[in-house]
């Protein structure tokens, strides 16, 4: 679980997330996305992301997860 986390990541930047296995790396990346409950606050484009914002941040960004199906195949 992740606690006490704060960055401020550029446009264009490039960023790596390192850790250990269940470090919550992407834990964090779904919580940006809006997919699981998270405390505390997240800004993504300078804005919350929250209930109301979501649907907007989600058509700027692509997230592809770790298990991820396309058709009958998967991406691994």
């Amino acid at each position: 679980m992740l606690s006490d986390v704060s960055a401020s990541i550029g446009r264009g930047a490039k960023v790596v997330l390192k850790g250990a296995s269940g470090s919550g790396k992407s834990t964090l990346l779904q919580a940006i996305m809006g997919f699981v409950p998270f405390s505390g606050s997240l800004r993504l484009f300078g804005t919350p992301v929250q209930p109301g914002t979501i649907q907007a941040l989600r058509l700027r960004t692509a997230y592809v997860g770790q298990q991820t199906a396309i058709g009958q195949e998967r991406v691994s």
